[in-house]
């Protein structure tokens, strides 16, 4: 990779020529480290700059929240907050939960994410896995859980999180988990670019399995002769299974 260097030749009065200088891999690597950190950095700052704005407008809204307003004043500040910040009022509202967590229940990930070594991604997921969590549950698998975050990425880091609140209190977590499965279950469609859409759902792990499962039994009925790919073919496959089929049709036109 290149940069641009000082100035080695004038030409004009005002043209200014500078050669490239380069640079080793090992300074871009740390380069690279060092925007790493400061993302991390500024994205903490964000986050707790959005909670201190909720929370002076509870402070300044108080007799609203008193009288039952609260969701309503909260919703207001969500979207403002969304607004300012190019994002939905539903991700603004999920900003300022990290951040009253952080800031009143995970010392350790709090000072991980404000010195730049943890991301807002595997925040959030430590944040909302273990909302339902007890002080002692935190305070007993932290440490743990902030090891597990600086090497594994989201999804498995969620996994590690809910194994590491079975160990810590099984009763307590499979209560949380009973009530997650009641409650966080859903499926919505969302719009991509290039006229296509994202379907996604939320449902518990056994079901997972068992519609990867189907899909892979759908995708497979056609013969080898078929166009798509195995995942156009899924695709298509969810498709016929919405619409009460078991098997597509091929397109080789034999």
């Amino acid at each position: 990779m290149f940069y641009s260097g000082g100035s080695a030749e004038t030409e004009g009065p005002e043209e200014v020529r500078t050669y490239p200088l380069q640079i080793s891999v090992a300074d871009e690597f740390a380069l690279l480290e060092r925007y790493r950190v400061n993302e991390n950095v500024n994205a903490c700052s964000k986050v707790m700059a959005a909670t201190d704005i909720w929370w002076t407008r509870m402070r300044t809204e108080s007799d609203l929240v008193a009288a039952g307003a609260k969701v309503a004043v909260g919703n207001s500040v969500f979207a403002e907050i969304g607004a300012a910040l190019g994002c939905s009022a539903t991700t603004a509202h999920t900003m300022v939960d990290v951040g009253i967590e952080l800031n009143s229940r995970f010392p350790r990930f709090y000072t991980a994410f404000d010195d730049g070594r943890l991301d807002y991604a595997r925040v959030k997921v430590v944040c909302t896995t273990l909302t339902e969590a007890s002080t002692t549950t935190i305070e007993k698998i932290e440490f743990l859980a902030l090891c597990a975050a600086k090497i594994l990425t989201p999804g498995p880091l969620r996994r590690e999180i809910w194994r590491l609140w079975m160990e810590a209190d099984p009763k307590e977590a499979a209560e949380a988990r009973a009530q997650s499965t009641k409650t966080d279950r859903t499926a919505y469609v969302r719009k991509g670019t290039a006229g296509l859409s994202w379907l996604s759902a939320a449902i518990t792990d056994l079901e997972g399995v068992e519609a990867d499962q189907l899909l892979d039994e759908i995708a497979d009925t056609v013969c080898p002769e078929d166009s798509r790919s195995r995942n156009a073919r899924r695709a298509d496959g969810l498709m016929a299974l919405l619409h009460g089929e078991r098997s597509l049709r091929c397109d080789c036109r034999s």
